[in-house]
């Protein structure tokens, strides 16, 4: 019976060490093959620029095809709605994959949503603060800039760190 325990404890003291190890090993790897702060930034930059004009095509793609379809005035209006934060949404997680190998695009996707709610609670609060602020100036157009970057910030972090 003494064996038995020993054995069983053994077990688990190796699985120990083993579940251990692993997260060790991972982050190993990624000090290894982590991105420069040069393609970091591109991932950001370029994602901050793409998203508004894929909103913009988005959008008014989305409203010819449903004007080609027969739809109202105001099913045109949801579809390009729709279409326009589809397509920001997409176009800004593909920025990261397309500038660094080695992750995870869904996880790119999921990043960009974190990062499009953090900037609707930033454009909540910023019209909270400096809504009766007239001439708010370099605070107002930086909270402004924060808040448009937000998705393409959480799509390069959570890429990246998927890596």
């Amino acid at each position: 019976m003494r064996m038995r325990t020993m054995v069983g404890q053994a077990r688990r003291v190796l699985a120990l060490v083993a579940l251990l190890s692993v997260p060790a090993s991972r982050v190993v790897a990624q000090r290894e093959h982590s991105p420069s702060g040069v393609k970091v930034g591109l991932q950001l930059g370029i994602g901050t620029l793409v998203t508004p004009m894929a909103f913009v095509v988005g959008g008014l793609g989305s409203k010819w095809v449903a004007r080609q379809a027969g739809a109202s005035e105001a099913q045109e209006s949801q579809v390009a709605y729709f279409g326009a934060w589809g397509l920001a949404g997409l176009t800004t997680a593909a920025i990261p994959p397309l500038l660094v190998r080695g992750g995870n695009y869904p996880t790119a996707l999921v990043g960009t949503l974190a990062g499009g709610a953090a900037a609707g609670v930033m454009v909540w609060a910023g019209r909270a603060i400096f809504h009766d602020k007239a001439g708010c100036g370099v605070l107002c157009t930086s909270w402004g800039i924060v808040a448009f970057a937000l998705p393409a910030a959480g799509a390069t972090f959570w890429y990246n760190r998927s890596r």
